[in-house]
């Protein structure tokens, strides 16, 4: 295998609620984090904006997050081969404010740290979290694919499978599907990108039509259990921007009732359950009926 050929998916979710990815190859240096006086001269005019700065390109991106418990230069990274090392940087290269945290282990000031692929990293304790994978080139791909469509995938929908003796997850983006992969035997995990999958209008529409279906069956299930609280932060996020607009181009007014009625009970100060539970389920039942009928 190449080196060269070697490179990571970077993952993450920005503040409209919409998983993002950027793929970097190995053997290289970034940053994550606000900005500082320097980098505004790059483009990275947003100072409560979390951006990727890669020094050796003089480039920056930003991540759609913005978040001032983010540190500037927050996280440097350096991505290898064999792994990814991690430091605690911040803006004098001695630490973050809030810290870094790596699968859930804060980091000391400054520290830095080796890590393998796979690896979740958040900024500060509540602060945004960024997954590393390995994307690993193969003379011979695992699996292949015809379908277009997110219905006709051997695949879950956000949901681990058994799949050609695989565990397998997968992720639809705008244009490509990324599925990650876990052997059973070695336990080590894979990461495989499957490029120029495009979506129909349709196809589109049902993947978020599951995904609001899902966050429907958290919240009854949070009812159920009498956790007022969990139910309703399961409910705020029907509220996200793809959300909305599902609802706006379905064009049934009565979705979209029932949509306005579970928002407006969940908000309440007081939420009697039965009724917020009638709600969630209308809704849920309502989606599942029509997303059935999509082509």
């Amino acid at each position: 295998m190449k080196h060269s050929l070697f490179r990571y998916i970077v993952l993450w979710t920005n503040d409209e609620g919409e998983e993002c990815n950027l793929e970097v190859s190995s053997s290289i240096g970034f940053f994550i984090g606000r900005p500082t006086t320097e980098l505004a001269k790059l483009g990275a005019s947003d100072y409560t904006g979390v951006y990727f700065y890669f020094p050796s390109e003089k480039r920056v991106n930003h991540t759609g997050i913005r978040d001032l418990r983010v540190s500037r230069l927050h996280l440097e990274v350096k991505t290898t081969p064999e792994g990814i090392i991690v430091k605690d940087h911040g803006p004098k290269g001695e630490g973050s404010t809030n810290g870094t945290f790596v699968n859930d282990i804060r980091l000391g000031k400054g520290e830095e740290r080796f890590v393998k692929p796979s690896v979740r990293v958040k900024l500060g304790s509540s602060g945004p979290i960024f997954t590393f994978l390995a994307k690993k080139p193969r003379e011979k791909p695992l699996f292949s694919l015809e379908a277009n469509v997110p219905h006709e995938l051997p695949l879950g929908i956000g949901r681990k499978l058994v799949n050609m003796g695989f565990t397998s997850e997968a992720k639809f983006l705008p244009d490509s599907v990324v599925v990650v992969l876990k052997p059973y035997v070695s336990g080590e995990m894979d990461f495989a990108m499957i490029n120029s999958v495009k979506l129909s209008e349709n196809a589109e529409k049902k993947l978020t039509m599951y995904k609001l279906i899902d966050v429907l069956g958290d919240a009854l299930l949070h009812i159920k259990n009498g956790r007022t609280d969990d139910a309703k932060e399961a409910l705020s996020k029907i509220e996200l921007k793809q959300y909305r607009k599902l609802i706006e181009s379905l064009g049934d007014e009565n979705i979209a009732k029932e949509y306005g009625n579970v928002i407006f009970l969940a908000k309440q100060r007081e939420t009697y359950l039965s009724a917020l539970e009638s709600h969630v389920l209308k809704l849920k039942s309502m989606l599942r009926e029509l997303v059935n009928k999509l082509l």
